[in-house]
């Protein structure tokens, strides 16, 4: 089972299994929980829908997924689109297609972070929530926003699963939390 402990010396919350849920909502552990909580969605949430705008943003900054523009045909010497035109269009068609991919990627791989779920649960078995579990859950909510800083499509691909796997302990610890502190009746 998953430990409570992790507070200061002698501190015992078996008494708020006890208390009625609206006491329960009026307690210090309560508000503390729902500040971590809001801190955290917020920071998901805002990665996760400004995601796209992210990615396109990195893809005007890194140019390491520029491929060269196709070869000019003998009939496109007489367009009146000039070569550097082309090159833009080419250019933008490579910019949406990575951004679909990186997205396609995030939709797939944050669901798939379901097979953390045992290690998690290994660590919040095993090492108290405050220094275990709510400690995993920081220290990848910062490593994610540090890769998203980075202005390389390479390292967002680790910003993903680094992501995923915040996302999985961040639930698992909410629901680890709130089961050891209030009690399953509540």
């Amino acid at each position: 089972g998953v430990s409570a402990e992790g507070g200061g010396k002698g501190e015992s919350y078996t008494h708020l299994h006890t208390l009625p849920l609206r006491a329960q909502l009026q307690t210090v552990e309560y508000m503390r929980v729902v500040a971590f909580m809001a801190i955290h969605a917020l920071h998901f949430n805002f990665y996760v829908g400004t995601f796209i705008q992210q990615i396109t943003a990195i893809t005007h900054r890194d140019s390491s997924w520029k491929s060269p523009p196709p070869p000019e045909t003998p009939a496109a010497k007489f367009t009146a689109s000039s070569v550097a035109e082309r090159a833009a269009a080419h250019d933008e068609q490579e910019r949406s297609a990575i951004v679909q991919m990186f997205s396609l990627s995030l939709a797939i791989l944050m669901p798939c972070a379901i097979v953390l779920i045992p290690f998690v649960g290994r660590l919040l078995d095993t090492v108290p929530l405050r220094t275990g579990g709510f400690m995993a859950c920081n220290v990848t909510g910062v490593l994610y926003s540090i890769l998203a800083l980075v202005p390389s499509l390479h390292l967002q691909w680790l910003s993903i699963l680094v992501l995923s796997a915040h996302r999985v302990t961040l639930f698992s610890c909410l629901f680890a939390y709130t089961g050891s502190r209030f009690g399953p009746a509540n």
